[in-house]
């Protein structure tokens, strides 16, 4: 009996030690920090990203150099544009719009209009240069002209507005549209 009483106090007391919960401690120190691993190597680089929109180029007002009164059924006049290339010829747009001296009215390139008669303004697009010619549709001559200055703005091929845009979009739009959608100052 003697046994079992020593088992039974002993039992006891691992029951009560085990059963009973004591307070939460305070939490310790913070440690150190730990030792800063290995950077890895960086991978290879990426491919060229799409062309953006700050490849858009885009010219001053060009004041006209057509004389006051052309005594003819045709002119023209050379616009230097050295940012013109092959490429963009090929695969970019170049949009030219004429402001109209008197309503400051901006109006894309070619176009047909009237005053007295009837006379079509066209351009020629070369490797750095723009052609701007008059032309009156009856062959008298031409006169004054409607467009005072003349601008024009280069698209390269690749430039991603949007992603549904093309190069055909942007000749559809206006001039208000474009300068908008390009951030160009007026």
């Amino acid at each position: 009996m003697d046994f079992f009483l020593k088992v039974t106090a002993v039992l006891i007391t691992l029951l009560f030690m085990f059963s009973c919960e004591g307070e939460d401690g305070a939490i310790g120190p913070q440690g150190e920090q730990g030792l800063q691993g290995e950077q890895g190597s960086q991978g290879d680089q990426g491919a060229q990203g799409e062309t953006g929109t700050a490849n858009v180029i885009y010219s001053d007002w060009t004041d006209s150099s057509f004389p006051a009164d052309i005594m003819d059924s045709s002119d023209f006049f050379v616009i230097d544009a050295p940012e013109i290339t092959d490429e963009i010829r090929n695969s970019g747009a170049v949009l030219v719009y004429g402001r109209t001296a008197s309503l400051n009215n901006i109006i894309e390139l070619p176009v047909i209009l009237s005053g007295n008669k009837f006379y079509n303004t066209t351009l020629g697009i070369s490797a750095g240069q723009l052609n701007i010619f008059v032309q009156t549709l009856d062959g008298s001559n031409v006169g004054s002209t409607s467009f005072g200055s003349y601008r024009y703005i280069i698209i390269p091929g690749g430039t991603a507005a949007s992603k549904n845009a093309s190069l055909e979009d942007y000749k559809a739009m206006s001039y208000q549209e474009i300068i908008t959608l390009f951030n160009i100052p007026e």
